[in-house]
């Protein structure tokens, strides 16, 4: 059995994250420029959504080598900009009428990039929250704020002194 090396020079790093992110579907891999120095990864360019732009950077997290990525994407929108108020209801909305997402997750919006916030019982209400708003027209990004409640009843007991 043969095994690849591990890219080593910038030259390689960008090299594998390229070939990475051509292999990954959901990735228009033309649109997204790579560029390496010190095994610190900048990608660039422009892409659909924000689910896109999420998975070419876990892409190039991935690539052996890669140090750090600094995700400097832009997004194209088929609905042009859209104002805050706008974004803000679509979200609201989205959350209110996903069966899997409690009421106490609540969202706010600046310039198209989303805060989710509240505390749930559940990862899974907690992810699908995320899920619920990330492909929303004029979502720049999401940052997942929620917090998952640990029941004293189901934590694993704390160690002895």
């Amino acid at each position: 059995m043969t095994t690849t090396p591990a890219p080593t020079s910038d030259a390689a790093i960008q090299s594998a994250v390229a070939a990475a992110l051509l292999a990954v579907p959901g990735v228009d891999a033309t649109h997204v420029g790579v560029s390496v120095r010190g095994g610190a990864v900048t990608l660039s360019g422009e892409v659909d959504g924000y689910p896109e732009k999420v998975v070419a950077e876990r892409t190039a997290l991935g690539v052996h080598g890669v140090t750090a990525v600094a995700e400097e994407i832009t997004l194209s929108s088929p609905w042009g900009v859209r104002a805050d108020g706008d974004v803000a209801r679509l979200a609201g909305d989205a959350l209110r009428a996903a069966d899997d997402v409690p009421p106490s997750v609540t969202v706010t919006v600046n310039e198209g990039s989303l805060v989710l916030r509240g505390t749930v019982d559940l990862e899974r209400q907690r992810a699908a929250a995320q899920r619920t708003v990330a492909d929303l027209p004029g979502v720049r990004e999401v940052l997942d704020l929620v917090h998952v409640h640990v029941h004293p009843a189901t934590a694993p007991p704390s160690p002895r002194p």
